[in-house]
C-alpha cells in the first residue's frame, strides 16, 4: 500500500515541480478540506486581505471529499495555487502542503479549525486509537512545512507545539478572526436566520448539541435525543464533518447541515458538548455550556486530556 502511494507521491512531485516553473502572482491561497462552504474565518481573513490590499487577489479552495475519485483533481488544483501565490493559509491538514518543497517565497501559516483544544491531536495521538497510524503520518509528512500555527492564546503554545511537532517560536498567540465574528456580528439577525429556516418554535428555548468525532465510534444522538423535553425545547444536532454515525430517528430534532456550528451557536439558548472545542466559542458568547460526557473513563484512556 505505501508503495502504491510512493508511486503517486513521485508524479504528484514531477506536477508541481513543473506547476513551480509558473510565475509567482500577487495572491494569497485559503485551502479548507473541512466543507465545501467558506469557513467564517476564511469569509473575515478574505474581506480583511481585500481592504488592507486590493490589489492582492484572494483565491479560497474548498474542498471537502465527498468523492474520493476527486482527490487528485483537487490536489492538482491546490498545488496549481500553492506554485503561483505568496502565501498560504490552512486550516486543517493539506497533503500538498506537507509532502511537498515549495518555493522559497512561499509562506505557509496554519490557523487550525478551533479557538483551541480539550483533547490531544496530531503528534500527540500518533499510534492511539484516535489518532494517525505513525507510519502513514510519517510517509505523508503530517503538519510539516508550516511557517506559522496560529493559537487561540499563549496558554496553548505548548499543546500546539507537541500536537504540531513545531518549535514554539513559530506558534503565534494571535487568536482567531472567528473571535471577532462571534464579538461584533448582529446576533439578532442569525438567530433570527436560523429560526426562520428551520421554522423554530420562538416560544422555546434552543439546545445545540455539538459533539466531537469519535473515529469508528457511533455516537450515541438517541440517546441524547430521547431526554429532550420538545413541548419546551427546540434541539439542533451539528455533527462533526467527520462523523459518520447514524441517526435513524430524530423526532423532532433538527440534523443541520446548512450553517456554521458558531452561527448556530449564536442562534442557540443552552449547548451541549464533550471534548469538543466549541466550548470556547461557547464561553465567548457567553452561553450556557453542559458537558455530556457519558464516555469519558473509556476516553481520557485513550486521548486523554491536554
Amino acid at each position: 500500500m505505501l508503495y502504491v502511494v510512493w508511486i503517486i507521491k513521485q508524479i504528484g512531485n514531477l506536477i508541481y515541480t513543473l506547476l513551480k516553473i509558473l510565475p509567482t502572482m500577487n495572491k494569497v491561497v485559503l485551502i479548507t478540506r473541512r466543507s465545501k462552504k467558506t469557513p467564517i474565518d476564511f469569509m473575515m481573513l478574505k474581506e480583511k486581505i481585500n481592504y488592507l490590499y486590493p490589489s492582492t487577489k484572494v483565491v479560497v479552495l474548498n474542498h471537502k471529499l465527498k468523492f474520493k475519485l476527486m482527490l487528485p483533481i483537487h490536489i492538482i488544483i491546490e498545488m496549481y495555487h500553492l506554485a503561483t501565490s505568496r502565501s498560504a493559509i490552512i486550516d486543517s491538514y493539506i497533503i500538498p502542503i506537507s509532502v511537498y518543497k515549495h518555493k522559497k517565497q512561499l509562506k505557509i501559516i496554519q490557523i487550525w479549525h478551533a479557538l483551541g483544544a480539550i483533547k490531544k491531536f496530531g503528534y500527540a495521538t500518533l499510534g492511539k486509537n484516535e489518532g494517525s497510524n505513525n507510519k502513514i503520518a510519517n510517509f505523508m509528512k503530517m503538519h510539516k512545512n508550516y511557517d506559522y500555527v496560529i493559537c487561540g492564546s499563549n496558554e496553548m503554545i505548548d499543546n500546539y507545539s507537541k500536537c504540531f511537532n513545531i518549535d514554539k517560536s513559530k506558534i503565534k498567540p494571535y487568536g482567531m478572526p472567528r473571535v471577532d465574528y462571534l464579538l461584533s456580528v448582529d446576533k439578532n439577525k442569525i438567530k433570527n436566520e436560523i429560526y426562520s429556516y428551520y421554522n423554530l418554535d420562538k416560544t422555546k428555548k434552543t439546545i445545540l448539541y455539538a459533539p466531537t468525532f469519535r473515529k469508528k465510534k457511533q455516537i450515541q444522538y438517541c440517546k441524547f435525543i430521547e431526554q429532550v423535553d420538545f413541548k419546551k425545547y427546540n434541539l439542533i444536532i451539528k455533527k462533526h464533518h467527520l462523523d459518520k454515525s447514524v441517526i435513524k430517528d430524530h423526532g423532532s430534532a433538527i440534523i443541520d447541515n446548512n450553517f456554521d456550528v458558531m452561527n448556530l451557536a449564536i442562534a442557540s439558548d443552552y449547548i451541549v458538548t464533550d471534548y469538543s472545542a466549541i466550548t470556547f466559542e461557547a464561553a465567548i458568547l457567553e452561553k450556557p455550556l453542559f458537558f455530556y460526557v457519558y464516555d469519558i473513563k473509556k476516553y481520557k484512556k485513550i486521548e486523554d486530556y491536554l
